[in-house]
């Protein structure tokens, strides 16, 4: 398999099945999965979490899944909320699965840190920041409770933007263990 950037022969790294090219570290799984599509990234479980949703204001959130993190969510608007630590790991996750194309670059929307949301958990004011990771989104946090709240739009672009993506060929055997907005869980990378 040639490398889609520089078309220099890529080297099996059998242990992640991952072809990497040993020039420019582009990498891309052996058994790609397909891109996500947009607004299908969450998946109900059926349950209705304790909180309303700070946008819509009235609708309950329910609880959802998003790779192997559970998230509580909003059908009516595709935002959802997330403990930060678990935003990190489940960025990690979705961004050495996805073998769909890179987005270009796009400048970050200033007219996105007018959002004002209310902490499920505390009820205090969240702080609107820019995502300090690749994608260029605004995301709402509490500092206090480690929440944060974003839309699936925001999610699919962190995704795919472009930059580096495997991180378990940096960390051999990488898991993730956390205790998150509903409890503890733990997710890992498959082999």
């Amino acid at each position: 398999m040639n490398c889609k950037h520089c078309n220099l022969s890529m080297k099996l790294i059998e242990k992640s099945d991952r072809f990497v090219c040993e020039k420019c570290q582009h990498s891309e799984s052996v058994n790609p999965v397909p891109p996500p599509s947009s607004n299908s990234s969450v998946k109900p479980l059926g349950r209705s979490a304790p909180f309303f949703c700070q946008v819509c204001d009235t609708v309950q959130l329910g609880i959802g899944q998003v790779g192997k993190t559970e998230v509580c969510f909003c059908e009516n608007c595709s935002g959802f909320a997330i403990d930060r630590a678990s935003l990190g790991d489940l960025v990690e996750y979705l961004r050495f699965r996805y073998e769909g194309p890179d987005n270009s670059p796009i400048a970050l929307d200033p007219q996105q840190f007018q959002l004002q949301l209310d902490c499920l958990a505390c009820e205090e004011p969240m702080e609107t920041i820019a995502y300090c990771g690749p994608g260029n989104v605004v995301i709402a946090t509490c500092e206090s409770c480690r929440i944060s709240w974003l839309k699936e739009s925001d999610l699919d672009q962190i995704v795919r933007a472009s930059g580096v993506r495997d991180y378990e060929a940096k960390s051999p055997g990488y898991t993730m263990r956390r205790t998150g907005l509903l409890g503890s869980f733990t997710v890992s990378f498959d082999r």
